[in-house]
């Protein structure tokens, strides 16, 4: 896990996103935060509940870049 700076850390909520496991797979959750976030380019924020796959793209505010290993 690589640490991000302060000035990447204001972009992102308290409570910016929930990754769920339930039924065998995996779901990251938009927690209605301030700047958003895309799942492999796509926004998500309101859009429920996305499954996520191995190697898929997480972007955080435009900021913070992970990808998700299972």
């Amino acid at each position: 896990l690589q640490e991000m700076s302060p000035e990447e850390a204001k972009y992102v909520s308290r409570e910016h996103l929930t990754i769920l496991f339930e039924d065998g797979k995996f779901y990251v959750l938009d927690e209605n935060s301030t700047n958003g976030t895309k799942l492999n380019g796509v926004e998500i924020k309101g859009s429920g509940k996305k499954e996520l796959k191995n190697n898929d793209r997480i972007v955080l505010s435009d900021t913070i870049n992970v990808t998700f290993n299972v």
